[in-house]
Formats: structure tokens, C-alpha cells, sequence
């Protein structure tokens, strides 16, 4: 019976179809960018053990515009100007051939962050902000669009201090999985005390404590900025304090 009405659907569906019933809209997903006249879709099996599917394309008036090596079986289909988007999606879905049929969404790879004063590091992002040089920057957001790193890789940051308790760092600050904190002892042996998030190089020790970090000591830290490599974890390493 289920099969019974998918074929009757499919009939009804293609005869409006043919005759430009069906309007041409974007009504079934509202809000989502997708291209006009391009469709997705994935077979059950491969196109040549598909007997069905070049009368389904015929059907439709879909053209093959490339297939996926990665994804087997899945097919980009450009559909004629002025076909309703929606009514060539049914046809598909009702398919007993097709596993799965949708747009072709317009996706991007976007890590500009949110943080509200991002907007003032024009190192990272230079738009001619403050009469500066529109483009002269370190191209951050074209970089964070391939990677913003890994918490895998550590980074040993040399400074004159750094608040490791900032709600910008707190996330990323590095912890000595040998050292317990607090206890007054050197528990991994590498000569330092209570070592937990770095190494005090000027008292010789543990961690100096937290410090209040201004711009000048670590420019792009403030509060709601955000850092060139936001992923990797950091030790600091203070120089120049005790």
C-alpha cells in the first residue's frame, strides 16, 4: 500500500511538474541559503545498478553535474530554469532508488570569532579602522578558516606574567599533569614547586601569582579579545618578576 501511494504521488507530482503547476520557491526552507536550481542526491545503490534511474532523470529534466569519489553513489544535479526545486526533490524522494535528496546548501568556513572588541585588533583584522592601512594585517580570519589549532600542541609563552585565571585564558591555559597543586612539593622532579601552569624563571619556583594583565604587557588579551592561535594550550614562562 506505501508503495502503492508513493507511485501515485510521484505520477501526480510529475504531471504538475510538466505542466508548471508547482511554483518555483524556497517556501520549505525558510531562512536556509541553497542554489536554485542545483539538488543533491544519493542512491542506494550505483547509477548503473540503478536500471530506473535515467528514466527518473528524464522525468525531472535533471543533468548530472558531478559525482562525489569521497561519498559513494552521491550526485550533484542541476535542474532547468523555471522548475519548482521542491516538486524535482519529491520526485527523488519518492524514488525506492534515491536513499536521500536535498538542496545544495550554501555553507562557509567562517571562524571570525564574536568576541565584541575583535573589531579594534586591526593586527588580526585591519579594515582602515582608526585611519590605517585597509588589508595590512596578519590575515587571521583566512587562517582560522583552515585551522584554529589543536589543545594538543603547547606553546610556551615567555612574558613578564600572565593571568592565567582571565576568562580569556582560563580555557587554554596549560596544566602540568605531574604537579598537584598547592601541596608545597615538587611532585613531578623537575626541581620546581607547585610548577602547575608554568615556571617562575626569576624567583625560581613554582608559578608566580596570577598577574593583572594590562595591554602593555600582553597587547589583544584584554577582555572580550581574542588571541592569534585561540586552540593550543599555553605554559607561561615569567621573566622579569619576581
Amino acid at each position: 500500500m506505501n508503495r502503492l501511494i508513493k507511485i501515485v504521488l510521484s505520477i501526480f507530482l510529475a504531471g504538475l511538474l510538466v505542466c508548471g503547476w508547482l511554483p518555483s520557491g524556497q517556501s520549505a526552507w525558510a531562512g536556509a541559503e541553497f542554489h536554485p536550481r542545483r539538488i543533491l542526491v544519493k542512491l542506494k545503490a550505483s547509477p548503473a545498478d540503478s536500471p530506473g534511474y535515467p528514466g527518473l532523470l528524464a522525468l525531472t529534466q535533471a543533468a548530472l553535474a558531478r559525482r562525489f569519489r569521497i561519498v559513494p553513489n552521491l550526485e550533484l544535479l542541476t535542474i532547468p530554469a523555471g522548475k519548482s526545486l521542491e516538486a524535482v526533490l519529491e520526485l527523488f524522494r519518492s524514488s525506492p532508488l534515491v536513499l536521500y535528496a536535498e538542496p545544495d546548501y550554501l555553507v562557509s568556513a567562517i571562524a571570525t570569532p564574536d568576541d565584541p572588541l575583535f573589531g579594534q585588533l586591526w593586527g588580526l583584522a585591519n579594515t582602515g579602522q582608526n585611519g590605517g592601512l585597509a588589508g595590512a594585517d596578519l590575515n587571521a580570519r583566512a587562517a582560522w578558516d583552515i585551522s584554529t589549532g589543536s589543545p594538543n600542541v603547547v606553546v610556551m609563552v615567555i612574558d613578564t606574567g600572565v593571568d592565567y585565571t582571565h576568562p580569556d585564558l582560563v580555557d587554554n591555559i596549560w596544566n602540568n599533569p605531574g604537579e598537584i597543586p598547592g601541596n608545597d612539593l615538587d611532585d613531578d622532579g623537575n626541581g620546581y614547586v607547585d610548577d602547575l601552569h608554568g615556571f617562575n624563571a626569576v624567583g625560581l619556583g613554582g608559578e608566580s601569582p596570577p598577574l593583572r594583565v594590562t595591554r602593555s604587557m600582553t597587547p589583544g588579551m584584554t577582555m572580550g579579545m581574542e588571541p592569534t592561535c585561540p586552540a593550543p594550550s599555553a605554559p607561561p614562562v615569567t621573566t622579569g618578576w619576581a
